[in-house]
């Protein structure tokens, strides 16, 4: 026997600890290289005529440069608040999403991933058109705790309405809100520029008649890739009835990591001729060895993890896991089975052409488990 512990609820705590991308994601998140890759697909906008790529201007810049760019004409003693609080979010580590039934008793519960720490470089482009010209209405869909949010409400020709099906992480992001903006942006509140609403707009029906061809701008950052197909089709339909002709629409999703083993899989299942081949399900298996008579704990073992057959994992979509423990005598062992649709700029198009042109894209090498593919398009003329 390696030591005398029992399981208590720490022990449980880490055998249901989050999936191996997310404890990846969150302990080493980091703003690595960034490759940029212009859209073949032209658009109206005059920032297509640009020779670079608009998310180059937001490299290597520091912070005050930042604010300079995204928000110049904000008064001077306002830019150097938006500096501090700017920063305060750099500084901010990785959270998981507060899902209303974490604590709920049920073997399948909807997955909502972690709210990541804002990056200059893969958002820079979208807040800039938030902080210039006139004044915007932005959806901000899937914010988490509120980093892109009180990003551009600081641009403060801005209302944001912050959009979640998380009643608990809507909570969550009004309260950090109020905590970063109140003191040097109270006219934010006094003029009621943010606003919380909790929407599925990946289901039909869900968009509210007031937001029909209202919206300026649309920002959602890491969350297409909790959907399926079915569910980002619908999303992106209802995205183009609410935004006017010409708003902004970024986009930020989990890419494919060339020769992963994703990368392989995704491969076969597109040579099966599966729907959604980008669609890829994980099984996350941890194990304590106990003693069999009295129960104490020998030793945790190294988690194990693979991906799994869809029809074995049996998820509706990747915006759902499952979670069960099992026991024997000679061990607890905890199985996680989660999701995630990667993207390509290519199966991107097959979604967003009908509506929209892509103005650029550029893809971000977060960290050594993940890359992110952000875009930004624009709603097209209606007929």
């Amino acid at each position: 026997m390696k030591n005398n512990l029992t399981l208590n609820s720490i022990s449980l705590a880490l055998l249901c600890s989050v999936s191996f991308f997310d404890l990846q994601a969150m302990n080493t998140a980091k703003e690595g290289m960034e490759i940029s890759a212009s859209s073949s697909t032209a658009s109206a906008s005059a920032v297509t005529k640009q020779k670079t790529s608009i998310f180059e201007e937001f490299e290597s810049v520091s912070v005050k440069e930042y604010i300079e760019k995204c928000m110049p004409n904000l008064p001077v003693e306002k830019k150097k608040d938006a500096v501090k609080v700017f920063d305060s979010l750099l500084k901010s580590k990785a959270t998981p999403i507060q899902e209303d039934d974490a604590k709920l008793n049920l073997k399948i519960k909807t997955e909502g991933g972690y709210s990541f720490p804002p990056s200059m470089e893969m958002q820079g482009p979208f807040l800039k058109y938030c902080g210039t010209g006139s004044f915007k209405r932005i959806l901000d869909i899937g914010g988490g705790k509120g980093d892109d949010t009180i990003s551009c409400l600081m641009t403060r020709n801005a209302q944001v309405i912050s959009v979640d099906i998380q009643q608990n992480q809507l909570n969550e992001l009004g309260l950090r809100v109020e905590d970063k903006l109140e003191k040097s942006f109270p006219e934010i509140f006094e003029k009621k520029w943010f606003s919380k609403l909790k929407r599925n707009f990946a289901t039909k029906g869900s968009v509210p008649t007031a937001y029909m061809n209202a919206i300026n701008g649309v920002n959602m950052s890491r969350v297409a890739h909790f959907l399926n197909g079915e569910e980002l089709s619908i999303l992106v339909d209802n995205l183009a009835s609410m935004m006017k002709d010409g708003a902004w629409l970024s986009l930020t999703v989990s890419t494919i990591v060339p020769d992963s083993r994703e990368a392989q899989w995704i491969e076969k299942q597109t040579q099966q001729g599966l729907k959604d081949p980008g669609l890829v399900y994980y099984e996350t298996i941890k194990t304590i060895r106990k003693n069999g008579v009295d129960h104490l704990i020998i030793e945790a073992l190294p988690k194990t993890f693979a991906m799994v057959n869809r029809k074995t994992c049996q998820l509706p979509s990747p915006g759902h896991k499952m979670e069960f423990m099992e026991e024997n005598k000679t061990a607890w062992t905890n199985t996680m089975i989660q999701g995630r649709y990667y993207h390509t700029l290519e199966s991107l198009k097959s979604y967003l052409e009908k509506d929209f042109d892509i103005v650029d894209s550029k893809v971000t090498e977060w960290d050594d488990e993940d890359k992110f593919l952000s875009v930004i398009a624009e709603r097209k003329p209606r007929q």
